[in-house]
């Protein structure tokens, strides 16, 4: 969830005694609350972590973020620490740690619980070694294996700690309420040493730890101020402060650039400068913050949470003085800095100046220039240290800085020359440009005095340059002048020969020279232009980022970067990458409106900028070493869950819809960031956004790489680029191992079919064979002598006795063979078809033996429907057990069938001949061939005691249907 943050612009006019950072406040409104800020803290990709009273967000300029809420108690975050795996490690006035990875969060607990005491710090050593130091339970840490603690029984003065640090040589430092703790762990033995009052510290109570990059140590006490610990001589070293520590407890310190930023309990921020000078830090409506933490980005802000409020401040790279000592500094039109530091500027038709008195403080000065006020808009410094004054109206002036004694330059009394707008020279000559003027002048004795002999030169007879408005003159590494024209374009002055630049634009305003060579000048309406040293003319315009296409101002700082100012900030520009940091109304720098002469470079290297609300200094050494925002890929996510981008780079080809959530970092103008993205594989345009997000629906399998840039200006040709290799996977039916198996089984499925077939064509065969075998069996049995001699003897006996009956019997017989004709062909027939068979043949039998042969079919009707069996079985079975075995008054033979777990069982009673004829056993082998060819199931024989069983498969429905 995105929380839009309400911005306030704030700016102050308020400080009497120096120069205030400019400032901007943001605040938290989370679920209808404003929670107030408590802790503040910048990861390794230069995001700024806020914990609150109610959860911990993050911030990246423009949004806060809510990561978690703190569920198991209300408690207030009392401390960050990011680990060398870039764990996230929160820590809570209840005692709570929490740790976040890939945003997951997990507690961290001491058997089983959390700690009682609030953490105050958590560190880690060079060993992996996670350090949290304790308001009461002094120092606890763990190596991933096991927990240890560290208290007074192990030699730590006191178990109330309040900040810890870990030091270049992996001590680890604890201020305590009783002075100064060292840990150190040697050949797995822990030593504790202690560093306290006795030892010079001034005062027991040490609440604030902060190490510099010279490895040394910044102690902040509860009553006694300030102190500094060189960690690698083991001592206190003077601190130089000026004026006694006043401001009370020290809960924060924070370095910047060569500040000290303090944060104290009841005076609000003070600074302490490289020169040992302190003063408050006022904000809004002249009221001394309590800040609750300080925090520096990779910008060099200075970041302040005071309640519900977060300030994002310029730090020390930008201050603005808009007043000094009740006097209002607006409309400053032009500035110098002599050798001493000291500013000198024209606010609002005066000469002042601006200097700093013995105790650091900002003193201010006002002189006279003549009766009346006039309008100053140039200063120059001679090399003897006098000021040359050039007015609107008033001619030029020289000005002795230290006896405040004023003298007119009368070679300049007439009326074209006395509106001057650019004064420049070097050495002992002075050139001096106005209204329709170009004027050379020399010092030509007692340059030191106020007498000094200065004589005009007339030069440029007959020029134009003499008939133009010049706005500047410029001076450049070889002491050759330029002159910027309002209508004709540039000139410059080579070997006593003037040049004419045929420029872009005509209207030319002010110069720089950077460190190649190259001259760079301002545009009315075209931005830059510049020279190079072939005197090839460059554009450089707003499409090639510049802020505003009419610069006023252009100065080359000693960082040989050009700073550029125009009406509503300004920019710097590095000339040989042409990369921009802006400076704007984001700082509050809109509307500064500054005149040609606005800028100057004082001895410290510091940059003075007169404009239309006071004067803004600007301070390179801490501005950004970045020249580009601070790029991160946040997250990727597959249907909206995040995944771990960092370890998964092959998703399934149903996993095709990506979103990449990323940020780019640029805290002092965080609106003005643009994006470039292209997703190679996809596209190969890039697209430009300001969109956080990029989603891509509907990817078909292929390999990607997601790239992503960002700039401030729109120029993305030097931009820092991240990207994201992946790949979706085509579904498996396209993938070569699916094609290679499915080919295989393909193969494996039309062999098998072949196989399969051949076996059952040679099953068939034998089905066959078997058949025409059974039948001929079957009709040998039924048609030998022997059968029709009785067959035809039963007929005649019929006939003889019954006539009536003999036709029956003829019908029973025609039958009974019409049926074996029938049957003989088919592999299977219907149960209720074969009883009908067997049904005909008993009759016939019957009509010799009477009711000596008897038949008993217990068998339901619907298994006589639905159950098959090789035909003429039961005929066989039957005509077998008549066959062997005698059938008479006295041994009457029976014969019984039924169905018994889907078998029909065949049975008689043994009533064995005296005499056996001959028998082959080919009838039941035959069956039992059929059926080993029809099923799986086995004919089975068995004689128990008196009966003889013959159990025989019965074929289901969806069998059938295979053997017809």
């Amino acid at each position: 969830m995105r929380f839009i943050t309400p911005v306030v612009f704030l700016f102050n006019f308020l400080i009497a005694f120096g120069q205030q950072p400019m400032y901007k406040s943001f605040d938290i409104r989370s679920e209808n609350t404003r929670p107030r800020i408590l802790k503040l803290f910048l990861d390794h990709n230069g995001l700024i972590w806020a914990g609150t009273d109610n959860g911990v967000f993050t911030f990246d300029g423009i949004n806060f973020i809510k990561i978690f809420s703190q569920d198991t108690a209300k408690s207030l975050v009392s401390t960050f620490f990011e680990d060398k795996d870039n764990n996230i490690w929160v820590g809570y006035e209840n005692g709570s740690i929490i740790s976040i990875k890939n945003n997951k969060t997990t507690s961290f607990l001491i058997d089983g619980s959390a700690f009682k005491a609030s953490i105050s710090a958590i560190t880690e050593d060079n060993e992996g070694r996670i350090f949290f130091s304790t308001k009461g339970e002094g120092i606890i840490f763990t190596d991933g294996k096991g927990i240890e603690r560290i208290n007074q029984d192990q030699g730590l003065s006191d178990g109330y700690c309040y900040d810890m640090q870990k030091l270049a040589d992996n001590r680890i430092c604890i201020g305590t309420d009783a002075g100064l703790n060292f840990i150190s762990f040697e050949n797995g033995k822990t030593s504790i040493r202690e560093f306290g009052t006795s030892d010079g510290l001034p005062d027991d109570v040490v609440r604030a730890i902060t190490a510099d990059k010279n490895n040394m140590l910044w102690l902040g006490f509860q009553e006694n101020g300030l102190a500094r610990y060189d960690c690698s001589k083991n001592k206190l070293v003077n601190m130089h402060l000026k004026n006694p520590w006043i401001y009370g407890q020290v809960n924060e310190i924070l370095v910047v650039d060569d500040q000290l930023w303090v944060g104290t309990e009841d005076n609000g921020i003070v600074v302490v400068d490289h020169d040992g000078y302190t003063k408050k830090i006022q904000l809004e409506n002249e009221r001394n913050i309590k800040p609750n933490d300080l925090l520096l980005d990779f910008e060099n802000n200075v970041w302040i949470a005071e309640s519900i409020h977060l300030y994002r401040t310029s730090g020390n790279k930008i201050a603005f003085i808009p007043n000094i000592e009740n006097k209002s500094l607006k409309f400053v039109h032009c500035m110098a800095s002599d050798k001493n530091g000291g500013i000198w500027f024209s606010p609002d038709q005066k000469l002042g100046y601006l200097f700093r008195d013995k105790n650091g403080e900002f003193k201010y000065k006002e002189y006279p220039i003549t009766k009346k006020l006039i309008d100053i808009v140039t200063l120059y410094f001679d090399p003897y240290g006098f000021l040359w004054i050039g007015t609107l109206g008033e001619g030029v002036f020289r000005f002795n800085p230290i006896s405040g004694r004023v003298r007119k330059i009368t070679e300049t009394t007439d009326a074209i020359s006395s509106n001057i707008m650019s004064i420049n020279g070097t050495g002992d000559i002075v050139w001096i440009a106005g209204f329709n003027s170009v004027m050379k002048f020399v010092i030509k004795e007692k340059g030191n005095s106020d007498e000094a002999k200065i004589i005009r030169q007339q030069v440029f007879t007959g020029s134009d340059l003499l008939n133009d408005y010049v706005y500047s003159v410029f001076i450049d590494s070889k002491g050759n002048p330029w002159f910027a024209t309002d209508g004709n374009g540039v000139y410059y002055y080579k070997e006593n020969k003037l040049g004419k630049i045929p420029v872009f634009e005509n209207a030319v305003h002010s110069f720089a020279e950077d460190t190649k060579g190259r001259i760079w000048f301002s545009t009315a309406d075209a931005g830059l232009q510049f020279l190079d040293q072939n005197f090839s003319i460059n554009k450089f315009q707003t499409r090639d980022g510049l802020s505003d296409p009419s610069p006023t101002s252009l100065a080359l700082m000693r960082t040989g970067d050009i700073i550029i100012v125009h009406s509503n900030g300004f920019d710097v520009l590095n000339p040989d990458s042409k990369s921009i940091i802006y400076h704007s109304s984001e700082e509050n720098l809109s509307d500064i409106n500054c005149d040609l002469n606005s800028i100057t470079i004082s001895p410290d290297s510091n940059v003075w900028i007169g404009t239309e609300r006071g004067i803004i200094v600007y301070k390179p050494s801490a501005d950004i070493k970045l020249k580009s925002p601070k790029l991160v890929l946040n997250s990727v996510s597959v249907f909206l869950e995040k995944i771990n981008y960092r370890t998964q780079k092959t998703f399934d080809w149903d996993e095709n819809n990506l979103r990449f959530d990323y940020y780019a970092l640029w805290y002092s103008d965080p609106q003005r960031v643009n994006y470039q993205y292209m997703l190679d594989g996809y596209s190969t345009k890039w697209e430009h956004t300001k969109d956080h997000t990029i989603t891509f629906p509907k990817l078909p399998p292929a390999k990607y790489v997601f790239r992503i840039k960002a700039s401030l200006n729109g120029l993305f040709e030097n931009a820092e680029e991240i990207s994201y290799e992946f790949e979706i996977l085509p579904p498996y039916w396209q993938q070569w191992w699916f094609r290679v198996c499915a080919a295989g089984i393909i193969v494996f499925i039309i062999l098998l079919f072949i196989k399969r077939r051949d076996n059952r064509l040679r099953k068939f065969d034998r089905l066959q064979k078997e058949k025409i075998e059974f039948q001929f069996e079957t009709l040998k049995s039924q048609v030998n002598p022997h059968f029709l001699f009785n067959s035809f003897n039963t007929l005649i006996s019929v006939i003889e006795n019954s006539p009536k009956n003999a036709v029956e019997y003829v019908e029973r017989l025609s039958e009974f063979f019409r049926s074996i004709v029938t049957y003989r062909d088919k592999n299977l027939i219907q149960l209720s078809e074969e009883l009908g068979l067997l049904d005909n043949y008993i009759f016939i039998q019957k009509k010799r033996y009477g009711d000596y042969l008897k038949l008993d079919i217990i068998i339901d009707d619907d298994s006589k429907n639905n159950k098959f069996v090789a035909p003429l079985t039961l005929q066989l079975l039957a005509e077998n057990a008549i066959k062997h075995n005698a059938v008479s008054k006295e041994s009457p033979l029976k014969i019984t069938i039924s169905i018994s777990d889907n078998k029909i069982l065949v049975s008689n009673n043994i009533n064995l001949k005296i005499t056996q004829g001959s028998s082959t056993g080919m009838g039941l082998q035959n069956i039992k061939s059929r059926y080993e060819l029809l099923t799986k199931e086995k004919v089975e024989v068995l004689q128990k005691e008196n009966k003889f069983i013959v159990s025989i498969p019965l074929i289901t429905p969806k069998d059938e249907s295979t053997y017809h």
